[in-house]
């Protein structure tokens, strides 16, 4: 998705868009403007665009629509996949450290965030700790008690103890319509199928038009996660029209003057599941229409082994690879995230072997910037092909190198060398425009931004988030964390005053 001088994308999706956009001297405006949305990384925007033009579009149009809808959807769920991870360690930091900091005058509900953080990240005992002090804090209202019964019942069910969480979900009051989407979204989440979670919608739906209240944040969050899981794209993106995605989920006061916002770090998570199941989706169907049958089976490809289906993800690469349909320059991509895959698949201990034997010992920069971005996806030892980058970076001028620096900064990003992530991504970046995504690839941004926090330099990582906010709102809940732990950490006064 690098753009121009490499600055606009991830390593293969704005060039798609060239392509695709030379191929339509004879499509309608509508298409042409949607994929120039999606090059500038308005990724929102251009799937906007590209859906309302979907309806009216002629058959011999749908295969283009549907693969630019694939390519779009697959960018921002990437996009949304990388903010939930750094949204989820940011948001433990400032937690954590309002916590400590506040002791004798302390936030009641910074424990029930903290506790819905650690249970997304992975701890369900330490969330389980946290939330069960939450039930039992008078001063949370009744209806947040819910909710972290709820969450408590989670952390219980994922660390096998069934009969106590099935406990808990069945001691919820369910007179409120927040809580019942809770409950909805906590069985699409834990695949109970047999709770029918899907059916609870029209439940909610009565008890919202009985209390005439508007759609917050946590029932749109609640409702995106059930459609989502259920495969309900079209309702999934419909619940977000209109609905304002930095908004926070509780305000408290603390104190005289001190108000803290909280935020559930699961929307971002959300989104990208949402726009990772439209991906599939649409390019499932591109991937039917032989115009673009070899190009969309790449993507998609490419979006199965995305979202952890390695499997799929191989089987749709060697039918592309067999078709002879796919253009030249693909097919040494698709060789390519074949055999990194391949190498997931054996558990990673045969992902030498396989790969001294792929195509990245050519040296070709673009060849090793892919092999090192699909690498670093797949959690996949690279150390070797991270040398053989890292002695060409310093040997020649970054930016002749195309994409292989912000891979090559991803690399060591994962691997906690932050200055050396800085140094290589901001060869990249676009001096004059560093902060604005219409110039510089959103997840390089991104990545940007966590070595700069977690080198403790929080100005710029702000920075970066100020400059992204109009195009994805939802990043508001990082930027007001980041700046708590900005505000700790320098002993300064107050939190985020990013409102």
């Amino acid at each position: 998705m690098m753009g121009k001088n490499l600055k606009k994308g991830l390593f293969i999706c704005c060039l798609m868009a060239l392509v695709l956009e030379a191929s339509l001297s004879e499509a309608a405006d509508p298409l042409r403007q949607g994929m120039q949305s999606y090059k500038s990384h308005h990724y929102e925007d251009a799937a906007a665009t590209l859906l309302a033009h979907l309806r009216s579009a002629n058959p011999g149009q749908q295969g283009k629509l549907y693969l630019g809808l694939g390519m779009t959807f697959l960018a921002c769920a990437q996009v949304y996949q990388e903010l939930h991870q750094t949204a989820l360690s940011v948001q433990v930091d400032y937690l954590s450290k309002l916590l400590a900091s506040h002791k004798e005058d302390g936030s009641h509900y910074a424990k029930l965030y903290l506790g819905l953080s650690l249970l997304d990240s992975g701890n369900p005992a330490e969330a389980a700790v946290l939330l069960r002090t939450c039930i039992r804090d008078k001063k949370i209202e009744p209806r947040d008690k819910s909710l972290a019964k709820i969450a408590l019942a989670r952390a219980y069910y994922l660390q096998g103890k069934n009969k106590s969480a099935d406990e808990l979900w069945s001691s919820v009051d369910t007179s409120d319509p927040e809580v019942v989407s809770e409950l909805a979204a906590t069985y699409s989440r834990l695949g109970l199928a047999e709770r029918k979670p899907l059916a609870m919608e029209d439940q909610i739906r009565q008890m919202m038009q009985q209390s005439q209240k508007g759609d917050s944040i946590r029932l749109t969050n609640n409702l995106i996660t059930v459609y989502a899981r259920e495969g309900q794209i079209d309702k999934g993106l419909s619940v977000l029209k209109g609905s304002d995605l930095s908004d926070f989920f509780y305000e408290e006061t603390m104190g005289k003057n001190k108000v803290v916002r909280f935020y559930d770090s699961s929307l971002l998570e959300n989104l990208a599941v949402l726009y990772g199941r439209a991906s599939l989706k649409f390019l499932g169907k591109a991937a039917t229409d032989e115009k673009v049958k070899g190009l969309a089976q790449y993507y998609l490809a490419e979006a199965e082994a995305q979202f952890g289906h390695i499997d799929q993800s191989i089987k749709i690469l060697d039918d592309a690879l067999a078709s002879g349909l796919l253009p030249s320059p693909y097919r040494e991509k698709a060789e390519l995230l074949q055999g990194v895959a391949r190498s997931w698949q054996s558990g990673g201990g045969q992902s030498q072997m396989v790969l001294e034997n792929s195509i990245w010992q050519q040296n070709e920069p673009h060849v090793l910037a892919d092999t090192l971005l699909v690498c670093n996806r797949l959690n996949l030892e690279c150390a070797e092909i991270a040398r053989k980058a890292t002695t060409l970076v310093e040997a020649i001028d970054g930016k002749k190198l195309e994409t292989l620096p912000y891979a090559l900064g991803r690399y060591y990003l994962r691997a906690h060398e932050y200055d050396q992530a800085i140094a290589c991504m901001e060869t990249v970046r676009d001096k004059s425009n560093k902060n604005k995504i219409e110039y510089n690839d959103p997840l390089m941004l991104i990545n940007l931004a966590e070595a700069y926090y977690r080198s403790k330099r929080f100005s710029e990582a702000l920075e970066i988030y100020f400059g992204m906010r109009n195009q994805f709102p939802a990043v508001r809940q990082i930027q007001i964390s980041m700046q708590g732990v900005y505000a700790m950490e320098q002993k300064s006064a107050g939190d985020a005053k990013l409102f």
